[in-house]
């Protein structure tokens, strides 16, 4: 069995490791820090020079004080970055968002995407981040009022648009969700074909055959091969009563030798019924 003098010396021991561990956790998180603060390591490393200065003039027992150099206030940090300009301030913010996100803070986070909006309100990305916090916890509302804010600062930002969409549809407003898509149409090209995709598919279920033709159009072009795009078409046609179009649509559908005998079928029984096929 120990005496105490063998349990007081294990004690220190053991204080003296701990010490030793925090110490170098400590170390490891601050030049962690510095990589992620990249080139705004410099600002960083002055703000805890500052700090480190303020902690070695408290140690002596007056706690900082002295009546000609004021104590150094808390959040420091923050205070630094009040005085960056605009531009920086939401870089910095939106940095810092980005890094609580990966290390799972998304109060933090949302903060942060939160100051840099505020800086920067144009920044599409940092509002899609935003907007994508708000979804993850369930306030769609938020979600779908802060990307409407965005929108309205620029109505050709199909991304913020592309987005609304989802939020909308996932709270059961298909009409809406539509309306967001309807309200601008971007260049057809690859990186927007899930736009138009998205948009065939809600006009389909609200029913409105124009914006569903609009949407088949547009994909068609984009992937002229996707002979599904086209009898899309050619059936949003069909059901605006547009005969001449959806009979000149199928035809061209029914040119594709590999196409689905399905499809085949249902486009050859309607060509019957709007006269175009013998």
């Amino acid at each position: 069995k120990p005496n105490s003098s063998q349990g007081a010396a294990a004690g220190k021991n053991d204080s003296a490791v701990s010490e030793s561990a925090v110490s170098a956790e400590r170390k490891r998180r601050e030049e962690l820090a510095e990589v992620l603060a990249g080139p705004d390591r410099e600002l960083l490393r002055d703000i805890r020079e500052r700090e480190a200065q303020s902690a070695a003039k408290g140690s002596d027992g007056s706690n900082g004080a002295s009546s000609d150099v004021p104590e150094k206030p808390r959040g420091t940090l923050s205070i630094q970055v009040e005085n960056l300009p605009a531009g920086k301030k939401a870089e910095l913010s939106a940095k810092s968002g980005d890094r609580k996100v990966i290390t799972g803070e998304l109060g933090g986070a949302e903060e942060d995407f939160q100051d840099a909006l505020a800086a920067k309100p144009r920044d599409s990305a940092v509002r899609m981040k935003l907007a994508s916090l708000y979804f993850g916890r369930g306030d769609l509302g938020a979600a779908d009022d802060l990307l409407s804010k965005g929108i309205a600062l620029d109505t050709s930002d199909w991304r913020l648009r592309g987005m609304q969409a989802k939020v909308r549809s996932a709270a059961g407003n298909r009409a809406g969700a539509l309306k967001s898509l309807t309200g601008f149409s971007p260049e057809a090209t690859k990186e927007t074909l899930p736009y138009y995709e998205l948009e065939s598919e809600l006009a389909d279920e609200v029913g409105d055959c124009d914006s569903a033709a609009a949407a088949y159009r547009k994909l068609w072009k984009i992937a002229p091969a996707e002979t599904r795009y086209g009898a899309g078409l050619a059936i949003a046609y069909d059901r605006c009563s547009q005969k001449q179009a959806a009979i000149n649509t199928y035809r061209k559908v029914l040119k594709d030798r590999k196409l689905d005998p399905n499809v085949r079928d249902f486009a050859e029984r309607r060509l019957r019924v709007l006269g175009g096929k013998k």
